[in-house]
């Protein structure tokens, strides 16, 4: 083959490879888990984990098997940061979350339910949000308990648009 047709079928094959990824999420960007669920006081069968986890107050709790809200249902991120002395900055995400989710905590629980989500990220319980259907408006569910800036930072950025 004449050097002047391998030049222009390495042009064509090269420009077809960025056509190919032109629009694609970035290959770099992390893949991160976030869900919200419901905690309970005592295990239900079939509902929640059988495994109990620490309590934030009063004893164990045991989470729903399923999440009530996914990355999906995230629109953007923010972070608080809470320095604690000689222990360090600890890292709370807050996360805005679409007004069909907070409709959907608020069918769960009723027109005056109230109820309190964990935040799992990763698989890993990261604290947990109270809601109340009739805030439901301003609720901004987080993850928090986070002591290193950089899984933060990948969390966030796995969020942004």
């Amino acid at each position: 083959m004449p050097w002047a047709q391998r030049i222009a079928l390495a042009f064509a094959v090269f420009f077809a490879c960025v056509q190919a990824v032109t629009g694609q999420e970035p290959s770099h960007r992390a893949k991160v888990t976030v869900e919200f669920r419901w905690i309970e006081s005592k295990h239900i069968p079939g509902v929640t984990d059988e495994k109990e986890i620490p309590g934030e107050e009063d004893g164990a709790c045991y989470l729903h098997k399923k999440a009530i809200l996914t990355n999906s249902d995230i629109i953007k991120t923010h972070v608080s940061t809470t320095t604690m002395g000689g222990f360090g900055d600890k890292f709370t995400i807050h996360f805005e979350i679409t007004d069909e989710a907070k409709r959907r905590l608020a069918a769960a629980r009723g027109e005056a339910g109230k109820g309190v989500l964990a935040a799992v990220v990763d698989g890993k319980s990261r604290g947990s949000s109270y809601f109340q259907t009739p805030d439901m408006a301003k609720f901004e569910p987080f993850a928090s308990y986070f002591d290193a800036r950089d899984e933060v930072d990948r969390v966030v950025e796995a969020f942004k648009r």
